[in-house]
């Protein structure tokens, strides 16, 4: 967000954009510290889902400086959506 230009990064999508990392960073903390993730996993599943769809927004209204920054946030969102499942099948494993 950085390089976003000034509309974009204090407009909605700017803003959505961190509060949602943010809530992102805070359910894993919650999760890590918890005995029974799977609870906490299924509600970072919705929203690093939501994640996902943001930040096809904010390339829909072309938010981005360039296309190597769109790159690198869908390749982390894409990487906590796979760390999560991978973590919310282990969780599911023990306990079977």
């Amino acid at each position: 967000m950085r390089n976003f230009a000034r509309y974009h990064k204090y407009a909605l999508v700017g803003a959505d954009l961190r509060h949602l990392s943010r809530q992102l960073v805070a359910l894993v903390i919650k999760a890590n510290s918890k005995r029974d993730k799977v609870a906490v996993l299924t509600e970072l599943c919705g929203r690093s889902e939501e994640m996902k769809i943001l930040i096809v927004l904010v390339k829909e209204v072309e938010a981005f400086y360039c296309f190597k920054e769109l790159q690198q946030a869908s390749m982390l969102a894409a990487d906590i959506s796979r760390q999560r499942e991978g973590w919310l099948r282990s969780q599911r494993i023990v306990k079977a």
